[in-house]
This record gives C-alpha cells, structure tokens and sequence, in this order.
C-alpha cells in the first residue's frame, strides 16, 4: 500500500489548519504570518525551530522572529531546548482561554481605552462650535460613539469572566 495519498492528506490537513489560522488573524488585524506560524506548529506532533518555520513556509527569519514574540506574547506557543540542542523549539499552547484574554489584554483593551479618551477629549471641543444645530448633531454622535465604547468595555469585562 503506497504512503503517497496518506502524505497527501496530511499535508492537505496541514495547508487547511495553516490557511485557517492565517484568515482568523487578518480578521483581527495581525500580520498573516502569525497564524501561518500558530497554524503550523498547532498541527505540527513535533517541536519546531524558527529555521524550520522560515523553511516550512516560506516566510523571512524577521517575520518568523516577530511572529514568534508576538505569539508569545499572548501565551500561544511554549519554548522548550531539546537536549544537544542549542536552539529553542516552538510548540502550540492550545489554552484558548490564556490566548483570547491575552489577545484581548493586548491589543483590545488599549484601543478601548484610547477611544474613550479621545471622545472624552472631542466632547469637551463641543462647546466651541457656534452653529447650534452642528453643535446638537456632533453631540449626539460622539455621545452614541461614547456609549459604544462603554459597551465595548463592558462586554470585554464578560468576555474575561466567561474564559475564567
């Protein structure tokens, strides 16, 4: 029995779980390369080195180095040094959970935060507007966008004691 359709399959698996991953980080507004590398190493049964992700798919070492710190960043690959080894080794954390909050934590959150502020600011320009019925109209939009937000936060606050 020929181990080609085997090998094939499995490296259709490995294309699918890659494309996947890249789409769901474009989604949130990462470089592709960080899901290309979550999504190799999440299907991958064995440790891999940056070399091996730079080869494997065809990405420079500066995307693979970023990708990786940002991965790590959020909890979502381990490291490990096999023994005789010198170069670190990259496995897949597969805690959703640690993923998402950290996500959530670091690139979120901040926006959140920013967003506020800076409509907190835009409300406080208001009164130097003379026409009064541009005046009443910007009010009530940056008085939604401000209520979005407190929404967006109070969700984010959910979302965190739902992964808990």
């Amino acid at each position: 029995m020929s181990d080609h359709p085997s090998r094939q399959a499995a490296e259709e698996i490995e294309e699918g779980v890659i494309r996947l991953f890249t789409d769901m980080v474009r989604m949130a507004g990462l470089p592709p390369s960080i899901g290309a590398i979550y999504g190799l190493l999440f299907v991958s049964d064995q440790a891999l080195h940056m070399d091996e992700l730079v080869a494997r798919l065809d990405i420079s070492k500066g995307s693979a180095s970023q990708g990786l710190r940002v991965l790590r960043s959020l909890g979502a690959v381990e490291t490990q040094i096999p023994s005789g080894e010198r170069r670190e080794h990259y496995r897949a954390g597969t805690a959703l959970k640690n993923i998402v909050a950290a996500f959530l934590d670091s690139q979120v959150r901040p926006q959140l935060k920013t967003g506020m502020e800076t409509t907190s600011q835009l409300l406080e320009s208001l009164p130097a507007i003379d026409d009064e019925s541009h005046r009443e109209f910007l009010a009530e939009r940056l008085h939604r966008l401000a209520n979005w937000q407190r929404r967006g936060s109070q969700a984010l606050g959910l979302l965190h004691r739902f992964l808990d």
